[in-house]
């Protein structure tokens, strides 16, 4: 297995440590995928013209950027696809950060589930 092969599986255990509340997972997520999002924003700020959600939310949120951006002349595309990128990994981490209340309350009741069976059948 090449260090390429491995990318995935180490983005899915730092996902995993994330949906545990890791603040340090959080961090290494964000330095990992944070320069590949503000990659693709460039791209699409530069050639986006199709009709995806995903292109028409990067789009809107450039936009409002740009326009309550306080310096206009510093609005230009690297910092729009810095501050967007920055935005989408916040949202990704908070969603990631949510599960963790989710999964707890799903073993939790899968514990008392247990617990009942195993006192319905002693």
């Amino acid at each position: 297995m090449n260090s390429f092969d491995s990318i995935p599986n180490s983005l899915e255990a730092l996902v995993t440590r994330v949906e545990r509340g890791e603040t340090a997972a959080a961090t290494a997520l964000r330095g990992a995928l944070q320069p590949q999002f503000a990659r693709i924003v460039r791209h699409t700020l530069r050639y986006g013209t199709g009709e995806s959600h995903a292109l028409r939310q990067v789009m809107a949120k450039a936009r409002q950027l740009a326009a309550n951006a306080e310096d206009k002349e510093s609005a230009n595309e690297e910092w729009l696809a810095g501050q967007v990128a920055s935005t989408l990994c916040s949202t990704l981490i908070d969603r990631l950060r949510s599960r963790q209340g989710r999964v707890g309350r799903l073993l939790d009741t899968a514990l008392a589930q247990d617990e009942l069976l195993a006192t319905m059948m002693a």
